[in-house]
């Protein structure tokens, strides 16, 4: 073939593979740190670092583990306090962590949302053609992934918090690859809706990540739960800072 062939490409990572490279479509960051800072170290112990590589488990092809590390650099507050933090949001972001009670479960909407396979954003339908806004592509892979809203309460007030994928898995005790199928999520909704049930009145361990690009959210839905765990663990297990 005497012509040349131009290929175009958007949203690819390079990857080495036994010596050679490819390009691949999942999106990947790559982050080095300076291991001689104690700040860096406590990070690198939190994301679970092994041999110089960073794991952090993409809920797409891993099942939520349970037996994770809860990470040990959030401040211990009542909900009170998260609510004030919230309204005054700096431009740094900060983590909490709660001791609450699961009081509600919302099941007014579905569990699950259909999400783009390339950022895992939510995408948009209109008929039989869907978008993500994200990824700004037409028609993308589409999976699914959950979304649990729950009210958690302790001795200062009371919050909606939201999980998603992984956090939800926890609470679920299974993973979204188990319903890759809608009619298998609507046949499977009542099993869902038992699960959920037997959370309420447990105590759990919430961590909140706060930041600007989430207070819209936060006024609007509730506080995104970044990791969760049961009330099994003390507080020195936990090793959480008191501010």
């Amino acid at each position: 073939m005497d012509k040349h062939v131009i290929l175009v490409a958007t949203a690819l990572s390079v990857r080495e593979y036994q010596g050679d490279m490819y390009l691949s479509s999942t999106i990947s960051t790559i982050l080095k740190f300076e291991p001689s800072i104690p700040e860096v170290k406590r990070i690198l112990e939190w994301l679970h670092v092994e041999g110089g590589i960073i794991l952090l488990n993409s809920s797409r092809n891993v099942a939520y583990d349970s037996g994770s590390k809860f990470s040990a650099i959030e401040d211990k507050v009542p909900i009170n306090d998260l609510i004030t933090a919230s309204s005054t949001c700096s431009l740094q972001a900060t983590f909490y962590t709660i001791k609450g009670t699961i009081v509600r479960v919302d099941t007014t909407k579905p569990y699950w949302y259909k999400a783009c396979i390339l950022c895992k954003k939510k995408i948009h339908v209109n008929g039989e053609f869907t978008s993500c806004n994200y990824c700004n592509i037409p028609n993308p892979s589409v999976i699914f992934r959950f979304c649990v809203k729950v009210d958690v309460q302790d001795f200062s007030n009371q919050a909606s918090f939201v999980l998603f994928n992984k956090e939800a898995e926890y609470l679920l005790d299974c993973t979204s690859l188990d319903f890759q199928d809608l009619n298998l999520l609507e046949s499977e909704s009542n099993d869902l809706d038992i699960k959920l049930m037997r959370c309420m009145m447990k105590e759990y361990w919430f961590q909140i990540r706060l930041t600007l690009e989430n207070h819209r959210f936060i006024m609007m839905q509730g506080f995104t739960v970044s990791n969760i765990k049961e009330c099994n663990l003390t507080e020195s297990d936990m090793k959480l800072h008191q501010k």
